[in-house]
């Protein structure tokens, strides 16, 4: 760099420089699109760890947001973590291109304060971007991820059209597994439907167990229409006993496990 100093009449001065080091650019590690977004492989329960730099570097150089990308292999909950920050930064996690690239969550805390996404996740690839809040800030991102296992497998029907056979009742008890309800919000089964059959007169009893949350259990007839009702509050366990007659409709009675809002 070239310094002139000019004057048209005589005068003694003193000229006095110096210059503080401002360090060499930050290296960009990471992508500055989602299609150039830095991989981080498949995530599981040891923390992914990236450092890098996003905005403006003392008007020298500006990277306005990092793009990451990571494979789930299972249903998993997600934990995300931008920490390290001089100045403000927002995470942001979005869908891949194929399913929308819709961003899904946001955090956006104010300032310095570490930025943290926890969110489940199905089996795929998802993409996560830091965006600068103006000027330029270190920082430290994290990625982990804990598996929730497999979405049970629906065993019943979910309409009447639809219950699953338990054939004809009798002494010997006839036992279904499944699950109901909201799967960590990766999916959702509101009701099992089940039909059985009496080939004679009887008193019906029907047990909901095993439960860990609220749900309620109903008897209807074959015509659809309600003849009994369990709902014990909390996770107790749910009874019904009735008595079935020949002559009721067609021989069959219909239960539904319906879970609670």
């Amino acid at each position: 760099m070239l310094m002139k100093i000019l004057s048209r009449t005589g005068t003694n001065y003193k000229i006095e420089t110096s210059a503080i080091a401002l360090g060499l650019i930050p290296v960009d590690n990471a992508g500055n699109t989602i299609d150039k977004a830095k991989n981080l492989g498949t995530l599981g329960s040891t923390v992914t760890v990236a450092n890098d730099f996003v905005g403006n570097f003392n008007g020298l150089a500006t990277d306005d947001t990092d793009y990451y990308q990571f494979t789930l292999t299972e249903n998993s909950t997600v934990n995300l973590k931008l920490s390290g920050l001089s100045q403000d930064a927002t995470l942001y996690l979005h869908q891949a291109e194929s399913l929308g690239g819709a961003v899904i969550q946001i955090s956006a805390n104010t300032g310095s304060a570490d930025e943290n996404i926890t969110r489940n996740l199905r089996p795929g690839t998802w993409f996560v971007f830091v965006l600068h809040g103006g000027e330029g800030t270190n920082y430290k991102f994290e990625a982990s991820a804990i598996s929730l296992g497999a979405i049970p497998v629906d065993n019943a029907g979910d309409s009447f059209e639809q219950a699953k056979d338990l054939g004809v009742l009798s002494a010997t008890p006839i036992i279904a597994n499944d699950f109901l309800g909201d799967f960590n919000g990766l999916t959702r089964d509101d009701s099992d439907y089940y039909q059985f059959t009496l080939a004679e007169n009887s008193t019906v009893n029907l047990k909901l167990s095993g439960l860990s949350q609220n749900v309620n259990i109903q008897l209807f007839d074959a015509q659809g229409l309600g003849v009994q009702y369990s709902a014990t509050a909390g996770n107790a366990d749910e009874l019904i006993s009735s008595i079935g007659t020949m002559d009721r409709s067609i021989q069959q009675l219909r239960g539904t496990s319906l879970a609670s809002r």
